[in-house]
């Protein structure tokens, strides 16, 4: 069989890198813990009025991200990519603009949502999926791993500065800048699907070309339980992760520390995913995904009581490897357990699910931060919460479609049922 490593797939796979490094995990999860603070002291407004922007833009990429994975399935990815990406610029820049109105802030974080359902992670594991098959694991963890990975680690280097310099204003217009000057041309350029996909697809070559539809897998015990552990994860590592500087400017650290946090995360993230990629190709088992669960608990941990400057960074290095890894393994376990027919569409259910217990958390955080003056209880909540999910993706069955030999995947396949594929899904 060919390599499937070749200047195209290669495109696509850095198309993806910067796409994540410049897309809605880095540009929101990353940059919030920092702008709270000093727009909420110019507005006067409470913590829990802020947090409750990701909250909004959470129900907007759920709602909306289902029907952009239909038309992912059906349009391909370039289609939906490229008008999502000059859109989350734009609304970035539109944010800039707020003038102390919460009405304003929450129609301005409602586009936000609605831009990032199409620069999400959905579209571009469809892609990267549909270039590879015995590498998939790794392309996703370098594609849309070390992009979000990269993109984390660098904006509180970048956002930070800009903020203490020149204010939270300037810190938008970067952003926007970076996203439309950087991410849009390099999308347009290299975000292609692989020639004799849509044949592939019919004539079942690899197996998994056929899968299931999503009605199909959402009936399995296997959709549900990484929809419910994803969906936990991303309150309880999300909540954690907007509210870790003012966390632990609380317990007395200066804002830099915060910043070294949040920045050890994202340098970390792209180990975790790189090393989860590795490990996904190499071992045909869903316990292999047992340890990026559990990272998030021992950072937490960490987190909350540590009381040396060490402590505190080791707790974002480890926060990093649960938080880099998290995503693409949800991603690659979708593409094994229920095929590639309908991979963006049954993808953007687990991915609505997971934004909006992104956006649930840090609201969460706040209000029991106002309502307690402390993080303590929440943060009991969240340690207890990651435990159940640890618990939910240790029950994980076999995948139905695992990767199989070089020679298997070039060997011919009837257009009938396979093994491990319901007849249904013709």
């Amino acid at each position: 069989m060919a390599t499937e490593w070749t200047g195209k797939s290669a495109g696509v796979v850095i198309a993806g890198l910067v796409g994540s490094a410049l897309g809605a995990g880095p540009v929101i999860f990353y940059t919030l813990p920092l702008l709270m603070g000093p727009i909420t002291r110019e507005f006067h407004w409470g913590l829990a009025d802020f947090s409750l922007v990701q909250g909004i833009s959470s129900i907007t990429v759920a709602i909306a991200s289902p029907f952009l994975g239909y038309l992912t399935d059906r349009w391909g990815a370039r289609a939906i990519m490229l008008p999502g990406i000059l859109a989350f610029g734009i609304v970035n820049f539109l944010l800039s603009f707020l003038n102390g109105s919460l009405t304003e802030l929450y129609i301005f974080w409602f586009f936000i949502g609605l831009s990032a359902a199409f620069v999400g992670p959905v579209a571009y594991s469809k892609l990267i999926s549909a270039w590879f098959f015995r590498h998939r694991g790794l392309a996703l963890g370098i594609s849309l791993g070390v992009g979000g990975g990269i993109g984390g680690a660098l904006m509180p280097l970048i956002v930070g500065p800009i903020i203490f310099a020149h204010g939270w204003r300037a810190a938008y217009w970067t952003l926007s800048a970076a996203i439309i000057i950087i991410s849009l041309p390099v999308a347009y350029s290299l975000l292609y699907e692989p020639e004799g996909w849509r044949s592939r697809e019919k004539s079942a070559l690899p197996t998994d070309a056929i899968g299931m539809t999503a009605a199909e897998a959402r009936r399995t015990r296997n959709f549900w339980l990484l929809t419910i552990a994803q969906f936990i994860g991303a309150i309880t590592l999300l909540g954690v992760l907007a509210h870790s500087v003012s966390m632990l400017t609380a317990r007395g650290f200066t804002p830099q520390i915060g910043i070294a946090v949040l920045s050890a995360a994202g340098l970390t993230s792209i180990v975790g995913r790189i090393v989860s990629g590795f490990l996904l190709d190499r071992i045909n088992s869903p316990r292999v995904s047992l340890i990026f669960f559990l990272a998030p608990l021992i950072a937490t941990l960490l987190l909350q009581y540590g009381s040396t400057r060490p402590v505190i960074i080791l707790g974002g290095i480890v926060l990093g490897i649960g938080l880099g890894a998290e995503g693409e393994i949800v991603s690659y376990f979708i593409s094994r357990y229920f095929g590639l027919r309908a991979l963006a569409e049954i993808y953007s259910y687990t991915y609505g699910i997971f934004v909006i217990g992104a956006g649930v958390g840090p609201y969460v955080f706040g209000a029991s931060y106002d309502a307690n003056h402390s993080y303590t209880p929440i943060l009991t909540i969240s340690q207890i919460g990651m435990a159940i999910s640890v618990v939910l993706m240790a029950s994980l069955g076999r995948y139905t479609f695992p990767a199989i030999s070089d020679t298997d995947a070039t060997r011919h396949v009837p257009a009938g049922p396979q093994v491990g594929q319901p007849a249904a899904s013709k």
